[in-house]
């Protein structure tokens, strides 16, 4: 671990190491080709990123970040190697079992993310590379009677249907075709509410089958099943977050907010937690 950085796998094709066949992150069957000095990809998300300069994470993956962070992959250890369970949690901070009560958890759509407003119903990808119209998603929604004087942003996740696919719905909105896409609302920006406070204040303005569900972590037994449900459903993972978290812009991987995701072949963990009570 530490601050050691893997390329994925990937083709080198050119003699001066600036272009290459980089596999899709979602689907193995597909590849897209970088050129790191024009600074271009053939994925979907480069052509359409339409603000500062185009990047994608193809484009990002061989390239090392100009600065190298610490770590932020922590892992709960194997209590029985032949009860393991193939997941891997992200964050620069677990809390242990005695805390995980204060915690709440999600499912983690693997999709688009986004943040608008109501009165525009214009979507911002979170690079700001495009700008969606999603108005007709809110057709036929039994919206509630929110306040008129305010107009809040939010954050969600652009999903196809009930899906786990960032590809599917890049696919949609290069056919412009929103119809079979989803908005689930997780966050509101506000800095001064802690986020049980956030989650109520969303149902104000959002409609319910709109509104990201969340529900009371136990203890890590208990998100390990819920993991392993997950991934028969083909989930990407859960988002667990504090009940009492204050909203914090970017990646979550803090104390506020960690991920749980579905790993088939990196690293095995179980409910037997990192760090000792």
């Amino acid at each position: 671990m530490g601050n050691s950085y893997t390329k994925p796998r990937r083709k080198q094709i050119d003699d001066l190491g600036d272009v290459f066949e980089i596999p899709s992150f979602t689907q193995e069957s597909k590849s897209y080709t970088v050129c790191i000095s024009k600074n271009t990809c053939t994925c979907p998300s480069w052509k359409y990123h339409r603000k500062g300069i185009p990047t994608c994470k193809h484009l990002d993956s061989v390239r090392p970040p100009p600065i190298q962070k610490k770590s932020v992959v922590s892992y709960i250890k194997q209590k029985n190697k032949n009860k393991c369970s193939h997941f891997h949690v992200i964050s620069a901070y677990l809390p242990t079992q005695s805390t995980l009560l204060n915690y709440v958890y999600a499912r983690k759509y693997n999709g688009i993310r986004i943040r608008f407003q109501l009165s525009s119903k214009q979507a911002i990808t979170r690079k700001g590379g495009m700008c969606i119209d999603i108005s007709s998603l809110f057709k036929n929604m039994n919206m509630p009677l929110c306040p008129e004087d305010e107009d809040p942003e939010f954050d969600a996740e652009l999903v196809y249907k009930d899906m786990s696919s960032h590809t599917v719905v890049m696919g949609e909105l290069t056919k412009n075709n929103l119809s079979d896409l989803r908005i689930k609302v997780f966050d509101i920006i506000d800095t001064s509410k802690l986020f049980l406070d956030r989650i109520e204040r969303i149902h104000v303005f959002i409609p319910d089958e709109m509104c990201t569900k969340y529900h009371d972590a136990v203890d890590y037994d208990h998100l390990v099943t819920v993991m392993k449900d997950y991934k028969q459903q083909a989930y990407e993972g859960i988002v667990v977050r504090h009940k009492k978290g204050m909203y914090t812009p970017g990646h979550a991987s803090n104390a506020n907010a960690f991920k749980i995701k579905v790993d088939n072949e990196k690293h095995k963990i179980t409910s037997e937690h990192l760090r000792s009570e």
